[in-house]
């Protein structure tokens, strides 16, 4: 075997290797154009040239490290060592006979970008899983990079076995995982207890107003509010999952900042004073307006939980221009971007709070009192969006958290007229509604039906499908849920799509994750509802799809 490392030094003196180049090539070009060299000068070169080949081969026969020689271009192994020979469980002309990509369990194109990355020297450590000859997967770590074989390029790898160390991280990660989730428990429970508390309390108030004759507008009201937060608490767990759907559009940053200062406001102790400090111009940003509402909520309430002693709460945007340190430090492939920034007053954090600060289920308040997936929520959400978070903090003095996005070019529209009370209403269009719950059918089938729809239902895939052949070119929408017992959402949809094509179909779901989820959204009239939507979401997105 002939070995020779790129980068091993072989500069000569004496004009013996002039093209300065390194190792056996340099060389024995040197030689072709040393014709005045003594000859004992020669020979002693080519004498260095051999040890020095003798003991690269040596070292890579004789290693216990397992070793494998891999030509660059094909990903084929050209030589295994010994170690290599015993690890994987093939012989040595089995495994010669192998492509690394039939080792590795990546994707081949995976493989073969990350050969590239070790060929020129971008990286050179890996983690991988191999598959050992008897089909056994262990987790490697591998070292690699280029070198000459037989005059070609190849890449020289050092592979570690971690399988154990690998399995003693994760069952390590699992129990404080398990700790986290009974952590995080106490704080959902007494959420949603206080949720459950006031749904019952008012709707307690509208019964006995009902029967008095009193209006119920007010408490209705309520109602409203407190079903946004419990969505909210959905919401947030499913951010921290990132499984939430985004639906990204351009907007000004200030008129979402602007647009909160009420409810903000209202959230503030008697002690805490808010200030709002919006930039001139408008701010253009390509994102979710309702997540970016949800970053601003978490961090102006955790602003105003860490002032005891009250404060004052500062949000500001502005427009800057990165610099190249800046880029570097945010990891951002963006120089123009929009920055929000949300500072207090409170009692500030010390390196060892900041370090776990966006962890999932990490909360510095008393048990019972938060989820922990507040501040996890908000760089999920960020990191989603393609922005970037960073945080400042004295303790004494207070804390800052600043979030950059990238700044859209276009200015967007002014802010859309708010749709009445229940949304869009509808021209007499007939929709086939499906949901295997009685109670979300009933209510749905209410408001469509309200909002001058007609309503055929039915409580499963079989009986739509029975329901729609009653009258299939009347049908204009299907609304079906994506999991269902038996045929599920996008299943049924394809079916009526045998018979009409250009169907158009919303599907609604709680569950974002559900592999079902991917199976829809297919057909050009497809759209998606996130469970759980207010009447007037459901009435707009139905007229958006028919009129689109």
């Amino acid at each position: 075997m002939k070995l020779r490392l790129v980068e091993a030094p072989a500069r000569y003196a004496g004009g013996v290797a002039g093209d300065e180049r390194r190792g056996e090539a340099g060389v024995h070009s040197g030689l072709e154009e040393a014709a005045v060299a003594p000859p004992t000068r020669v020979e002693e070169l080519e004498r260095q040239v051999t040890e020095l080949t003798r003991r690269v081969h040596d070292s890579f026969v004789g290693s216990a490290a397992v070793q494998l020689l891999i030509d660059s271009e094909t990903g084929r192994i050209l030589e295994a060592n010994p170690a290599a020979v015993a690890f994987y469980g093939y012989s040595q002309a089995e495994l010669e006979r192998l492509r690394v990509m039939d080792l590795n369990q990546l994707p081949e194109e995976l493989v073969a970008r990350e050969l590239s990355a070790a060929r020129t020297k971008r990286r050179s450590y890996f983690e991988f899983k191999h598959r050992l000859a008897s089909g056994e997967v262990r987790d490697v770590q591998v070292y690699a990079g280029p070198v000459q074989h037989a005059g070609r390029e190849a890449v020289h790898s050092i592979i570690c076995d971690i399988t154990e160390r690998t399995d003693l991280a994760n069952q390590l990660a699992h129990s404080q995982r398990m700790d986290a989730l009974g952590r995080m428990a106490g704080g959902v429970a007494h959420d949603l207890n206080n949720l459950l508390t006031a749904f019952d309390m008012l709707t307690a108030l509208i019964r006995v107003d009902l029967t008095q004759g009193r209006s119920v507008e007010g408490h209705l009201l309520e109602l409203e509010a407190l079903t946004g937060r419990g969505s909210a608490l959905t919401q947030q767990l499913l951010a921290f999952c990132r499984r939430q759907v985004l639906s990204p559009r351009l907007l000004d940053l200030n008129q979402v900042v602007a647009g909160m200062h009420g409810l903000l406001s209202r959230l503030m102790r008697r002690d805490v004073r808010l200030s709002f400090q919006l930039s001139e111009t408008p701010l253009s940003v390509v994102a979710d307006a309702t997540r970016l509402e949800q970053v601003l909520l978490n961090l102006v309430l955790n602003a105003r939980d860490a002032m005891a002693r009250g404060g004052v709460v500062s949000v500001e945007t502005t427009e800057v221009t990165l610099s190249d340190a800046q880029r570097a430090e945010l990891d951002a492939p963006w120089a123009s971007a929009v920055r929000l920034s949300v500072r207090d007053q409170g009692v500030g954090m010390d390196e060892e709070t900041l370090s776990h600060l966006f962890e999932p289920f990490f909360t510095t308040k008393a048990a019972g009192e938060g989820t922990g997936l507040g501040l996890s929520t908000v760089y999920g959400i960020v990191e989603q969006s393609g922005g970037r978070i960073r945080v400042e903090s004295q303790v004494d003095v207070g804390s800052a958290f600043f979030l950059w996005f990238p700044k859209a070019e276009e200015v967007p529209v002014l802010a859309e007229p708010t749709a009445p009370l229940l949304g869009a209403r509808g021209g007499g269009e007939r929709v086939l509604l499906v949901d295997d719950d009685a109670d979300v059918r009933l209510t749905l089938r209410e408001v469509l039906a309200q909002a001058g729809y007609q309503v055929m239902e039915a409580d499963g895939g079989d009986a739509a499908i029975e329901r729609y052949r009653e009258a299939p070119a009347e049908v204009a929408l299907l609304i079906t849920d994506v999991v269902m017992p038996g045929m599920s959402g996008p299943e049924l949809a394809s079916q009526l799509r045998n018979q009409a094509p250009k169907l158009r179909v919303l599907y609604t779901s709680g569950y974002l994750d559900h592999p079902n989820v991917g199976l829809g959204l297919k057909g050009a009239g497809d759209a998606l509802l996130q469970k759980p939507f207010s009447a007037a979401a459901l009435l707009n997105k139905v007229r958006q799809i028919l009129d689109g």
